[in-house]
């Protein structure tokens, strides 16, 4: 009776070390793809006809973060990250790199070695829109650059990040993804604006 009531808290400690294993402290990598979400910066002009017609980043978008995650407690850790996204077809037009502080919070493990994770992170954004006619080539024959305002300087503001989903494995994890940023005086219209742009969509990540 002993060894049984022994070889059962055995087992109950190895499980309860497994659930964590996930929130182990370890250096990760994540890439995502969605859609692109909020005002988009302008990407180029065209003459239309004599009526000038503004185009705007859009689409599909991807991004790819890297980092170190460092558990603090059973189900917390805090997360240091570095980040790249853009629209898929303009990821030399609009780039934005970021660094970010986080926190990461992971649930007691549901079954296997399966859990539910949720992050979010926040810092500080940069970011360059090039313009058809600044190193971009254009699509179609009537597009052209207008010189208003400075579109080809760097922007600055602030990045943000959420997200959910499933550690999958104590290594591999998926989930949704909100990666954004708030920049200041990027191109928009016929001044440069205030943006909230960002990528909605799913992301995968591995922690090592």
């Amino acid at each position: 009776m002993k060894k049984v009531i022994l070889a059962l808290l055995c087992l109950i400690a190895v499980l309860g070390v497994s659930a964590q294993n996930a929130n182990r402290t370890g250096f990760f990598i994540e890439a995502g793809i969605g859609g692109t979400t909020g005002s988009t910066p302008r990407i180029g002009l065209s003459n239309d006809n004599g009526t000038v017609m503004a185009h705007y980043a859009g689409g599909t978008s991807v991004n790819f973060n890297f980092g170190q995650r460092i558990r603090t407690s059973t189900h917390m850790a805090v997360e240091f990250r570095f980040g790249l996204q853009a629209p898929i077809d303009y990821v030399t037009t609009v780039p934005t790199g970021k660094i970010l502080f986080g926190l990461r919070y992971t649930s007691s493990e549901l079954f296997g070695n399966m859990s539910i994770y949720a992050n979010a992170a926040v810092g500080g954004a940069v970011g360059v829109t090039y313009e058809w006619g600044a190193g971009v080539p254009p699509t179609g024959p009537d597009l052209v650059k207008f010189d208003i305002g400075n579109p080809d300087d760097a922007s600055f503001g602030a990045g943000y990040l959420l997200g959910v989903g499933l550690n999958i494995t104590t290594h591999f994890y998926a989930g949704f993804v909100w990666d954004a940023q708030y920049m200041i005086k990027q191109c928009r219209t016929h001044q440069e604006d205030n943006l909230n742009w960002g990528m909605a969509g799913l992301q995968i990540g591995y922690r090592f």
